[in-house]
């Protein structure tokens, strides 16, 4: 139970207080996640403490870990937010080798790396069990409330998240401060909720569970709308045909059973009332305010005019690409978290000289090559995308039972197209969503090495058929 207590308050914390976007809301967010993790390491049901983990991801975690550390370390300097002003460090363990260029910053960047790492044990360690699906359908009903939440806060108005009087942009979509991120929340987590829904089509026991996450995933989709995230809206688009595509068996199953099977009446009841919520919600809101956003997107795509616009972004991208080539960062990176201290010194010069605010590089791959250089980037992407990847095959026929499949599915597609919108926008920068997209990493990287190894659920007993 304490696990479970754990867990709830640590996602709970991370998500609802702004997504834990502000430092000490982040901070708070990360002991939460540390204690939780550890809590379920000791207290998780299963025959090893520290389970199997394929040797690629050890690998990277490992890499990401000294490497990181390193920095902090043999930091090159401090800098300082209010002064904007650097202060050489002397004494450095190794003068020739990388260091931060803000100690402090990738100090804290650090410490959060080493609980989500924490966090990932626990989710494999989640593997030898059923606990893992138990982890995903919080996170659902996670997403599932972030589109309840923010739609409510449209309703009525509200111009700061939770009504709090506090300086926050118009953007919001609560309780994300940017609608951007709580799209993105909601696409990673939608996918999840609509494997949870199908993965009980062939259970009649299932029935009223079904109609809980169809319910859920028809209301994530709403949120994604109703937020009017551009990004997000397309990005939601995509995930939808991919979903539909990939579990077309089952979706066929859905609508077959819905129209012929009388013992399914209170299922076609609750995807009736679904619809007509993402109806109304559509009309409501109104497909001119989506549009008249685009419209406005896109009218900027000719003026350099910040984050909001295209043309800012893509400019920044060119100044990204210069931060990591091989005259800046290199192969070695300026230090985890330091790009918002370098930003104003990298565009002093008129060729790169940007409007605007900018904290994030709106270009997660990009600054995580900024941040960690080639070697650091290389074992992010290892870590992610070797979790997709054993997503995929772990989805091949007799890899994983047939009740599981949609789920990991769903896991596959979230991580895949939250990866694809970070490419123009910032959403693993944001903890919440960073912590969500490791657990569910960690989630398919557990799940094909107890799949390799032979794991504690011995499915094929239970009389499990593959997949067609």
């Amino acid at each position: 139970m304490e696990v479970v207590v754990l867990t709830v308050l640590a996602l709970g914390w991370s998500v609802f207080v702004y997504g834990a976007a502000a430092h000490s809301y982040r901070s708070a967010a990360v002991v939460l996640t540390a204690v939780a993790a550890l809590v379920a390491i000791v207290r998780l049901p299963g025959p090893r403490r520290w389970p199997r983990v394929p040797w690629p991801a050890v690998a990277a975690a490992a890499v990401l870990l000294a490497y990181g550390w390193f920095m902090v370390v043999n930091a090159v300097a401090e800098h300082s937010l209010v002064y904007w002003k650097f202060t050489e460090l002397e004494d450095r363990l190794a003068p020739w080798a990388p260091g931060s260029v803000a100690r402090r910053t990738s100090l804290r960047a650090m410490l959060e790396l080493s609980a989500v790492v924490l966090a990932c044990l626990a989710a494999i360690r989640a593997t030898q069990t059923g606990a893992w699906r138990r982890l995903l359908g919080l996170l659902a009903v996670l997403g599932a409330l972030v589109a309840l939440t923010g739609t409510v806060h449209k309703a009525l108005g509200a111009e700061t998240v939770w009504f709090i009087d506090d300086i926050q942009p118009k953007t919001i979509f609560a309780p994300f401060i940017y609608a951007g991120n709580a799209g993105q929340f909601m696409n990673l987590t939608l996918p999840v909720a609509f494997g949870l829904w199908l993965s009980g089509v062939f259970d009649p026991e299932r029935r009223a569970a079904n109609g809980f996450w169809a319910l859920a995933t028809v209301l994530i989709a709403v949120g994604v709308v109703v937020s009017s995230s551009k990004g997000a809206i397309l990005v939601l688009a995509v995930s939808l045909v991919a979903q539909i595509a990939w579990n077309r068996h089952r979706v066929w199953e859905v609508i077959r059973g819905g129209i012929h099977e009388r013992g399914r009446r209170i299922e076609r009841l609750v995807l009736l009332v679904a619809l007509a919520i993402l109806a109304v919600v559509l009309m409501v809101v109104g497909i001119g305010m989506v549009m008249e956003r685009w419209h406005a997107f896109l009218a900027g795509f000719e003026k350099v005019e910040g984050p909001k616009t295209l043309a800012g972004r893509l400019k920044m991208i060119e100044i990204l690409l210069y931060m990591a080539s091989p005259d800046e960062a290199s192969w070695r990176g300026f230090g985890p978290g330091t790009f918002r201290h370098l930003i104003p010194y990298m565009t002093v010069d008129e060729s790169r000289r940007i409007e605007g605010g900018w904290q994030h590089g709106h270009c997660d791959p990009l600054q995580t090559v900024v941040e960690w250089g080639y070697l650091g980037a290389a074992a992010w992407f290892t870590l992610g995308g070797g979790a997709v990847l054993a997503g995929i095959l772990l989805c091949r026929r007799g890899r994983v039972a047939s009740h599981d499949v949609p789920l990991v599915r769903g896991m596959v597609i979230g991580l895949t197209v939250v990866a694809l919108h970070s490419a123009m926008d910032f959403p693993f920068s944001i903890y919440a969503i960073h912590l969500a997209a490791m657990l569910m990493c960690a989630i398919c990287w557990g799940l094909w090495a107890g799949r390799r190894h032979g794991g504690v659920e011995k499915w094929r007993d239970r009389g499990a058929a593959p997949e067609p």
